[in-house]
């Protein structure tokens, strides 16, 4: 059960497709670390979109606990996602997935068990509540571009792990799974 005062952590303004191209992208660099400028040269996504998303790359284990944004530091379980990505090993994908975001992800899927029959909608705003979005209980059309991504990432990443349904996709995702 997380504590009152931990928020649920989400990727920032980035996909599932993209998110994983940055993982990918990381892997590249060997052990060296991955400079943000060189994953937004790799990625084409913005370098300020790479270093949002340190920190929800450390809370799901895919970057060290040292890293900080220039400085990127891929973990064993972020290489292991990345070789799986690159090599289209989907049964890898959801094992490493599942073991990484399994504990940050925990709320939700409870939070889906013991609601039952639960609408997208529903899901959104839970998860915009547990991760102290701006404007928590406003509806999803409604909430910033970049906090909408990151729950729709979040959501994507939790299907692609197994942990929920492909039902929770939100119809532009659903291809990401």
């Amino acid at each position: 059960m997380p504590q009152a005062n931990k928020r649920l952590p989400l990727p920032f303004g980035i996909t599932f497709e993209d998110w994983g191209a940055m993982i990918v992208a990381m892997l590249k660099t060997g052990p060296q670390p991955a400079f943000a400028g060189r994953i937004a040269e790799a990625t084409g996504l913005d370098e300020h979109t790479i270093g949002d998303n340190v920190a929800f790359l450390k809370a799901l284990g895919m970057a060290t606990p040292g890293s900080t944004e220039p400085r990127i530091y891929l973990s064993k379980a972020g290489a292991r996602y990345a070789q799986a990505l690159v090599s289209g090993d989907k049964a890898n994908q959801r094992k490493v997935l599942a073991e990484s975001a399994g504990a940050a992800f925990r709320p939700v899927v409870r939070f889906c068990e013991l609601a039952g029959n639960l609408d997208f909608d529903r899901l959104f705003l839970q998860i915009k509540f547990l991760a102290n979005v701006d404007d928590a209980w406003g509806q999803h059309r409604d909430t910033a571009e970049k906090d909408r991504a990151g729950i729709y990432t979040a959501i994507a990443i939790m299907v692609a792990a197994g942990m929920l349904d492909k039902s929770y996709l939100p119809v532009e995702e659903e291809e990401a799974a």
